[in-house]
């Protein structure tokens, strides 16, 4: 089901691009009027959305009972907006992004060693500030992209007697990736993208003496679609 929504998802944002791509480049219907092409430029600023799918990994140790380790696998759809400037040297693109959405990776999940305890998590907000880097060549543009992360989803750990949970403090980690972006008209272009996140590991205690360290990672695939503020038409000569 997820994956059905994720690729409905990504055709409409398709679509979408298409449409705009020929609402763009319609000319009036004057037989003599110039025909503008688009130009490969990504430089300035942009704005969008994304939608795909998340694949986690919520590692959990237990140290109440010798290290013992399982693991607790969310997943679910994800997406969000996007926000970015582009610097353009020859085919050389690098500027800055920033993402803010939502994930959908609620999950509970019991230890298969000691049943009495559970690890479960819950869906929030993430987002990111990235540096990107990328190539260009026609209307294509190659990149790839790193930088800070956060997700506030709460993290609990049970064992029966008592609940300790990650509620005061968003994870804090990183993220890269990197993906491919097609103009489909000056103004609009349509992306597809992989991204990794690693939030780092939050430490739990129970009754205060059991300790529980949870590390959360994170496997996205997303498409979006953008609009660039100041794109124009260059007529051809």
């Amino acid at each position: 089901m997820q994956k059905a929504l994720v690729a409905a998802a990504a055709a409409a944002v398709l679509g979408v691009a298409g449409a705009a791509s020929a609402a763009d480049l319609t000319g009036g219907g004057f037989k003599d009027a110039p025909f503008y092409a688009p130009v490969e430029n990504w430089a300035g600023f942009y704005f969008g959305g994304h939608v795909g799918g998340g694949w986690a990994t919520l590692k959990v140790t237990d140290y109440d009972v010798g290290d013992n380790r399982f693991n607790n696998k969310p997943s679910g759809v994800f997406g969000g907006a996007q926000l970015g400037y582009n610097f353009q040297h020859g085919p050389f693109v690098y500027g800055l992004e920033v993402d803010l959405g939502g994930m959908d990776l609620g999950h509970t999940v019991a230890n298969p060693s000691v049943t009495t305890t559970y690890s479960k998590i819950e869906s929030g907000f993430y987002g990111d500030v990235t540096g990107r880097l990328g190539y260009s060549f026609d209307r294509w543009l190659v990149y790839g992209k790193g930088g800070y992360a956060f997700y506030n989803g709460k993290i609990w750990v049970n064992d029966t007697a008592a609940t300790a949970w990650n509620s005061a403090n968003s994870l804090n980690g990183w993220t890269a990736g990197g993906g491919i972006e097609y103009q489909v008209s000056p103004a609009w272009s349509v992306k597809v993208e992989y991204q990794y996140f690693d939030f780092g590991t939050q430490r739990l205690t129970v009754d205060s003496t059991d300790r529980y360290d949870n590390a959360l990672t994170v496997n996205t695939v997303k498409a979006g679609i953008n609009y660039h503020l100041g794109a124009a038409y260059v007529p051809l000569k």
